[in-house]
């Protein structure tokens, strides 16, 4: 029997003509959490990071993130509202956050705070890639409150309704709020008892991991709507995960040549 959603307000808080969303709170709560436990691995496995950087991961953090992942959002997933209203760019309150985005953004915010201390990059995207599966839960939980990117119509027990709906879907959201935040941060976890940070294996694990997962997800969730299937099969997160994947066996091997280097 399928579970029948009531409305869910995405304002947590209005204050007059201020609010706070949810999808901030679970932003901001991601980002505070994974920062805190790249100080906590970084102390554990005898990392040095100077303390300018320790203390203000989370203002770089926020920059590479948000950016980022505005900016991948519009150019992937909402072109034509971008050239029809340019200033949307900016409309971060209205929602619309690309994972891909965010990360390439992350790359080129630590690859220039790496360089600017003299630091060797991998040990900060090491790290990151251990506790970001944690950001991407609570991520996702935003994404179930806000009732968006839905799964794909299904009559399984665990099924849900949304308020505005009269038919029944995948909750595909916690699906992946489960594989690609807590499954994927429990592996990370246990790779990174093995594995040396600042030799990018965990880098390149993360983004095959991630690809896999997100890719397999894919298959419950609806695509998007301003896109649909691409030819007739496949959805843009299937693509994008592709392309991911591609990437994290170049890490590896990009890694492993530049790694004598910084021993």
């Amino acid at each position: 029997m399928a579970i029948n959603l009531q409305y869910m307000d995405p304002e947590a808080i209005r204050i007059g003509p201020l609010s706070l969303k949810w999808y901030g709170i679970s932003y901001a709560l991601g980002i505070l959490i994974c920062c805190a436990l790249i100080r906590k691995l970084s102390k554990l496995h005898k990392l040095y990071l100077p303390e300018s950087l320790s203390n203000n991961i989370e203002i770089y953090c926020m920059i590479g993130i948000i950016f980022g992942g505005r900016i991948g959002y519009m150019l992937i997933y909402a072109w034509n509202s971008l050239m029809l209203e340019p200033m949307s760019l900016f409309y971060i309150w209205e929602g619309g956050m690309s994972f891909h985005g965010g990360l390439i953004g992350m790359i080129l915010v630590i690859l220039l705070v790496s360089y600017a201390y003299k630091m060797n990059p991998f040990i900060l995207y090491d790290l990151i890639a251990v506790v970001v599966p944690l950001g991407l839960f609570f991520g996702r939980l935003a994404n179930f409150i806000n009732a968006e990117l839905r799964g794909r119509p299904s009559d399984i027990t665990w099924s849900v309704i949304f308020y505005d709906e009269d038919f029944s879907r995948h909750p595909s959201q916690l699906y992946e709020a489960f594989g690609e935040g807590i499954l994927l941060f429990a592996i990370m976890l246990f790779l990174s008892r093995f594995f040396k940070f600042g030799s990018g294996f965990l880098s390149s694990a993360f983004l095959v991991l991630y690809s896999i997962i997100r890719a397999f997800l894919e298959c419950y969730r609806e695509p998007d709507s301003n896109i649909g299937f691409i030819a007739d099969k496949y959805t843009m997160g299937q693509l994008l995960s592709i392309v991911n994947l591609i990437f994290g066996f170049m890490i590896l091997v990009i890694s492993l040549a530049k790694n004598k280097k910084y021993k």
